[in-house]
């Protein structure tokens, strides 16, 4: 699945650019968070919107690109009903050791209902 998620993220885009710095910083972290997701997932999937989404005891999660504060990798909670409409964050990553850290123990917390919400 990480290879195939990064040649996902790393397609060209609608300008013809590949993929953003922000991919870039993120790319050596994806390896642990994507091995954390596989033990405890399912079933997961890659979007249309090119986030890894997955199942995990009955509830639907998507890893995303967080934009603020630097940046990092989210995993929120997302319904099950068509338009997947974000319940809250259950995990962030902001650095390698955040994502070595849920590859060891892949734990996922109750949503926090995001402020968007």
């Amino acid at each position: 699945m990480v290879e195939e998620f990064m040649r996902v993220l790393c397609e060209m885009d609608d300008d013809g650019l590949r993929y953003q710095p922000h991919v870039r910083k993120v790319e050596p972290w994806l390896g642990f968070m994507i091995r954390g997701i596989d033990n405890i997932r399912s079933d997961w999937w890659i979007s249309r919107s090119r986030q890894l989404h997955f199942e995990c005891r009955g509830r639907r999660f998507k890893a995303k690109f967080n934009h603020s504060d630097g940046g990092g990798i989210d995993i929120v909670e997302i319904a099950t009903s068509p338009g997947s409409e974000e319940i809250g964050l259950v995990y962030r990553a902001r650095c390698l050791a955040d994502a070595e850290r849920f590859y060891l123990l892949p734990q996922l917390s109750a949503a926090r209902r995001s402020a968007a919400a």
